[in-house]
C-alpha cells in the first residue's frame, strides 16, 4: 500500500479512538487476505481504498457532538 500523507494527517487530526481505528485496520486487512486468496478479484487500489476506510470510519465523531451518544450506546453492546 503506498503511504497516503493526507490520510495519515486526518488520521492524527481527527481520530479519537486511534486504538479502536487500528484494530478495524488490522481485521479488516485480515478479511480482505483471506477473502482474496479465495476469490482473487481485488487488487492493489482495492486494499488501499480499504486501508483508508478502516482508519477514518469514525472520522465523523471529531465533527459531531451529538454522535458521542451514539458512540456510548455502541460501546454498551
Amino acid at each position: 500500500m503506498k503511504n497516503n500523507k493526507q490520510v495519515n494527517e486526518y488520521f492524527e487530526k481527527y481520530v479519537k479512538d486511534k486504538e479502536h481505528a487500528e484494530q478495524v485496520l488490522k481485521l479488516s486487512l485480515i478479511l480482505f487476505d483471506k477473502l482474496n486468496a479465495n476469490l482473487n478479484c481485488f487488487d492493489e487500489k482495492d486494499k488501499n481504498l480499504l486501508y483508508i476506510g478502516a482508519l477514518l470510519h469514525d472520522i465523523g465523531y471529531a465533527f459531531d457532538n451529538k454522535s458521542r451518544m451514539y458512540k456510548k450506546r455502541y460501546k454498551e453492546w
